[in-house]
């Protein structure tokens, strides 16, 4: 009896999971582009089809919703990069926080994960953090809410982590099949943070600003020791790009280059957007 319980329960799960990453899996069959790529060294990327969605969060003064197209397509780590995965790419053991060969690497600052997209840029080519806006989107696959409604399955909060940071992958997965988008640690993203950005970003592809007097970077997505308030899709909070964290961590991305259409889109397959 116990055996068939799991097994119907693993059943759901899995259907579950399918249904979840059907936006990017119907985009990559109409694009010819593989739904999923794994890196030689393990780590696993799936398709984020380009779109149109409104960015921010209405209650916070630095971040005025307003319409944001991303236009090409891209990569974005299914789960936050591990602490093995760090180990693996630069030969050096980082952080001793909250240690696990599935647990999030930490305390790594902007200049060290520089040096680790160069030791990764031959396996993984065009590879780098996700813009501000390219996250908001991933986070969000879809859903126009503030937050998303079975944050307590999907998120490791304050309210449910007893403050301890936890092995990637636990949780169920959002719509694009992305894990731990929100809580866990926080993801460091490519854009330097200006409060005032969003007043004068380009509505297609925004990159942040150019400078930022402070040497902040954007971080996003909240952590194990955050309420439920700091879990909101348009939540934005920053960070000195020197300043290691054990609540802050990477997800890696890569656009999708010539070279890779190349290799690995489907012969005689339309040429996505």
């Amino acid at each position: 009896m116990i055996t068939r319980i799991l097994t119907a329960s693993l059943l759901t799960l899995c259907l579950a999971v399918a249904e979840n990453a059907s936006q990017s899996a119907k985009y990559a069959e109409s694009s010819g582009l593989p739904h999923t790529w794994t890196s030689a060294g393990g780590m696993e990327f799936i398709l984020i089809p380009p779109g149109t969605f409104v960015m921010g969060l209405a209650s916070e003064p630095d971040a005025t919703p307003h319409p944001v197209t991303i236009s090409q397509p891209f990569y974005l780590a299914t789960k936050e990069m591990t602490q093995p995965q760090w180990k693996q790419a630069t030969g050096k053991v980082h952080s001793t926080y909250f240690a696990g060969d599935d647990h999030p690497i930490n305390c790594v600052t902007h200049a060290q994960i520089g040096l680790l997209l160069k030791s990764l840029a031959k396996e993984i080519a065009g590879v780098r953090l996700p813009t501000e806006a390219e996250w908001e989107y991933a986070a969000r696959a879809g859903d126009d809410a503030d937050a998303p409604k079975d944050a307590d399955e999907n998120a490791w909060t304050a309210e449910n982590s007893d403050n301890q940071v936890r092995a990637v992958g636990l949780g169920k997965p959002n719509a694009f099949g992305l894990y731990d988008m929100l809580g866990n640690v926080w993801e460091w993203c490519a854009d330097f943070y200006d409060p005032d950005y969003y007043a004068r970003s380009p509505a297609t592809d925004p990159h942040g600003p150019e400078k930022s007097l402070y040497r902040y970077a954007v971080v996003r997505g909240g952590s194990a020791w955050c309420g439920q308030e700091a879990v909101r899709y348009g939540n934005r909070a920053f960070s000195q790009i020197g300043r290691p964290r054990p609540d802050l961590g990477v997800r890696l991305a890569f656009s999708v280059t010539e070279d890779f259409r190349k290799q690995h889109m489907r012969a005689g397959a339309t040429v996505a957007p």
